[in-house]
């Protein structure tokens, strides 16, 4: 089998799944085809240029020779995942009919109300549902994207559960004893802007205080919105329980979250999917999810391995009650967090059930598809 995956630029997220695929088919059966160079902002943030570090990368912006390539391997490679910036090689791919699969967020991020925008509703047309009938499936990187596709025509029996599968990290001895153990430590990190509602973890703190608790929060982050929750920690005056930071490598955020007992996870529906959980679970973390975010529906069990709100304050509250009523399911929830990572939603998981469901979709073998994780069909 050959597998050829288009996007825009390879980045971390899409590179411990890339080295799978290759481990499984072989490096002289798998290419990724980046479209553009990385831009400069994200190299001034830290991020790597991957697309000059790595053999298996054809960059098609580079030469003439290159794109012609990654244009043959649209025509001929068995099996193509088309990521970001790839209409034009997934045009190809439609005219030769071969097995392919388009790899998205959801698409109204603002509203569902963006369909009757006849922009948008031509752009999702021509990309998606022209080809319904032909060999065109589509690897949801949100839980809600199925749901967007299906109000303007598409099929949600060709949509797959999918995601981002950053690296991931096995413990030699359990994952909780790293854990803070003398207080309740929480942890929130991102982008301090209106949409990740970073105020919910300071609310989150309060309520806990107030109820009791012996806990502490560290913030990770800076943005427009930092000063405002700053202000609002101040005048519930509880700022001497928590620590902003700004932000820093993955490697330190990590060790934050080895050490953090409970995470929040407060992103509304603007989050496509949101790596940051995959890593806070894999740290056995107890995760407080926002229902919203494009991730927590396909990795979150209400109940099992953490706490699933609906957005609201009032929501939240009632989660956070149950941490008050019963201590033991922050460990408890965190360690099935992490072997909700280790086991099923991760990179190794998601590739080898790729190449399975790719093989029954090829061989017409319902009997072989994916039950669970990565692959899974997006009924619930």
């Amino acid at each position: 089998m050959t597998i050829t995956f288009y996007s825009n630029f390879l980045n971390h997220h899409q590179l411990s799944l890339c080295n799978e695929f290759i481990n499984i088919i072989g490096l002289d059966n798998f290419k990724f085809v980046a479209s553009q160079k990385i831009d400069y902002e994200r190299i001034e943030m830290g991020y790597e240029d991957m697309n000059v570090k790595y053999s298996f990368v054809i960059k098609a912006y580079e030469s003439e020779a290159e794109l012609m390539m990654a244009k043959e391997l649209a025509k001929k490679s068995d099996v193509a995942i088309m990521g970001a910036n790839s209409n034009q090689f997934c045009k190809i791919r439609m005219k030769v009919n071969k097995l392919t699969f388009r790899f998205s967020e959801r698409f109204f991020k603002n509203g569902t109300w963006h369909r009757f925008i006849p922009t948008t509703a031509y752009t999702i047309y021509k990309n998606y549902t022209l080809y319904r009938e032909k060999s065109l499936y589509v690897l949801c990187a949100s839980a809600y994207l199925a749901e967007d596709l299906a109000l303007l025509g598409f099929p949600k029996s060709k949509c797959f559960r999918w995601g981002y599968f950053p690296a991931m990290k096995f413990y030699e001895g359990p994952v909780m004893s790293l854990k803070s153990s003398d207080k309740i430590e929480l942890l929130w990190v991102g982008r301090m802007i209106w949409w990740k509602h970073p105020e919910d973890a300071v609310y989150t703190l309060d309520y806990l205080l107030k109820k009791g608790l012996c806990c502490h929060l560290t913030m990770i982050g800076e943005g427009k919105k930092r000063k405002e929750v700053e202000a609002l920690s101040r005048k519930l005056g509880i700022q001497e329980n928590i620590l902003f930071k700004n932000f820093c490598s993955e490697q330190e955020v990590r060790r934050y979250m080895e050490y953090a007992n409970i995470y929040i996870f407060s992103s509304g529906r603007e989050e496509g999917w949101g790596a940051v959980l995959n890593e806070a679970m894999n740290s056995g973390c107890l995760v407080v999810a926002n229902e919203h975010a494009g991730s927590t529906p396909f990795l979150i069990q209400q109940g099992k391995n953490g706490l699933v709100y609906k957005g609201s304050h009032h929501d939240l509250m009632k989660c956070l009650d149950m941490i008050v009523e019963d201590k033991s399911i922050i460990s408890k929830m965190g360690e099935q967090a992490y072997f909700s990572i280790c086991e099923i939603w991760n990179y190794r998981v998601a590739a080898n059930n790729f190449v399975k469901l790719s093989q029954a979709l090829m061989n017409n073998d319902s009997e072989k598809s994916i039950l669970f994780g990565p692959g899974s069909a997006y009924y619930y």
